[in-house]
This record gives C-alpha cells, sequence and structure tokens, in this order.
C-alpha cells in the first residue's frame, strides 16, 4: 500500500484486524518493514500491526536535504495522522527505529502506551574508531579523493576505510550520507532518560553492531523498563532467535 506523507511517496504494510489495538513497528537502517515480517505475522493475531519503509529505504522516497532524527518522527507522526490513528499500543523500533522511537516519545512527536527496543541505537561513543573514521572520510570529501592518481582508487580507499571501522553504512547510504552523519552523531541518552511509558528492551547478547551494554545503559534511563538479553542472537535479535523473541513482545504488549 502506498501513502503521500509530506510530499514523499511511501510504502506501508497494515495487518491484522482494524479493531483491535494498533502496534507499529520502525526498522533499521539499511533495511526495511519486510525485516519484520516474522515478528508483525505472530502480532497480526492480537493486534493491528502498521509497517512502514521510511524515507529512504525500501519502496518510500528519499528527502530531499539531509535529516535528523527529529524529521524522521514527526513524518512518522504524519504517517498516523494520514490512517486517523489517534492511539497507539505499542511502538517497536529497532536499531535506527529505535533512535525514532526514543525521539518521538521523549519529545511528545509520537505517544504510545508502551514501547519496545530491539538492538537500538541513540548511545553515542563519540572517540571510537567507528565514528572518527565517518568524520575523517567525510571532512576529506571529493576534493582530495578527485586529485589525480587518486581519484580512479577512491572507491576502493573507501571501502577499506569503512570496513576498518567496522560497518560499510556511510558508503552504503547513497543521497542519505549527510543524514547517516545526523543521525549517529546524536546522543539520545538524554531523551532515553525522559521517556515514561513502560519500555521492554530487547537485545541480541552477541551484537557487534550496538554492544549489549548500550541496552543496559537504556535500560537504566527510561525509569520503567526491563531488559532481556537474547543468548545467540546479534543485532538482528528479532530474526535471529524469533521463537524467543516474539513471544516476550507480545506477552509484554498485552
Amino acid at each position: 500500500m502506498n501513502l503521500v506523507i509530506q510530499g514523499l511517496l511511501t510504502q506501508y504494510l497494515d495487518e491484522g484486524d482494524r479493531r483491535s489495538p494498533v502496534v507499529l513497528i520502525l526498522h533499521g537502517w539499511g533495511t526495511d518493514a519486510k525485516n519484520f515480517d516474522s515478528l508483525a505475522a505472530y502480532l497480526a493475531g492480537d493486534f493491528r500491526v502498521l509497517r512502514l519503509d521510511l524515507p529512504g529505504f525500501g519502496g518510500t522516497e528519499a528527502p530531499a536535504g539531509a535529516w535528523r532524527v527529529r524529521d524522521y518522527a514527526e513524518f512518522v507522526a504524519r504517517f498516523l495522522e494520514k490512517l486517523n490513528i489517534i492511539e497507539l499500543r505499542g511502538v517497536i523500533g529497532h536499531s535506527f527505529g529505535g533512535r525514532i522511537v526514543i525521539k518521538g516519545l521523549a519529545e511528545g512527536i509520537l505517544s504510545a502506551r508502551q514501547a519496545v527496543l530491539i538492538d537500538s541505537a541513540g548511545i553515542t561513543h563519540p572517540k571510537t574508531m567507528r565514528v572518527q573514521v565517518y568524520g575523517l572520510v567525510a571532512r576529506i570529501g571529493k576534493r582530495l579523493l578527485a586529485l589525480p592518481g587518486i581519484s580512479k582508487f577512491a572507491p576502493g580507499l573507501r571501502r577499506r576505510l569503512y570496513r576498518s571501522a567496522g560497518s560499510t553504512d556511510y558508503l552504503e547510504s547513497g543521497n542519505l550520507r549527510r543524514t547517516f552523519l545526523n543521525v549517529i552523531n546524536e546522543n539520545l541518552a538524554p531523551a532515553a532518560a525522559r521517556i515514561t511509558v513502560p519500555t521492554f528492551i530487547v537485545w541480541g547478547a552477541d551484537d557487534l553492531d550496538t554492544p549489549p551494554s548500550d541496552g543496559r545503559i537504556l535500560a537504566n534511563l527510561i525509569p520503567n523498563s526491563s531488559y532481556s538479553l537474547i543468548a545467540g542472537a546479534g543485532h538482528f535479535a528479532h530474526n535471529d532467535a524469533p521463537d524467543r523473541v516474539n513471544p516476550l513482545v507480545k506477552e509484554f504488549l498485552r
């Protein structure tokens, strides 16, 4: 299904009984709504489950300018308004989607009775090699990589730098690179401390992208929260261990 939100053609999925309580799922960076097929199917028997491809991902058009987390939260709010959704039983965010949940709830842009954060991003570690490399390459920009004798090696040099930092997210962000830098440089710890709704924090014990220590930080910051560590699961705990994650999420939302 498609809607036009803030001038952007937006693709979304709407499953379950429309008379049931509504649960919204927000995917992570570089994925799309289908990344939650398993959890959505599991919840659809008890809830109306909404999923959308966030701007720049899946079937939704990319924003014209560089967005921040707040822009994405406001976009999601406009999406809900377009569907005449007045109340959310729960909002679920994975990784980047977790950033949107944190920002949206803390600033009153989004409203829900409960929240679920799965391997959520939002805790910044400004001295890590990854952030330093992103910043370095962004400052170098096109000038250095366009120099005679260097330009032909530019793609390989970029990829090696990002791989050494442990991620190619920036390289693969295309026209969302400035947005990506805006997003990863925003520390949402102060926002997390302002969340007042019951929050269930689910984390893969083997997550190498957002370490379990970030989940414990969020659990300490959010007053009414609980934390569950999923053994044998990585950054996509909901896909790595659906047999354990899905029932936990459904039980929390009931």
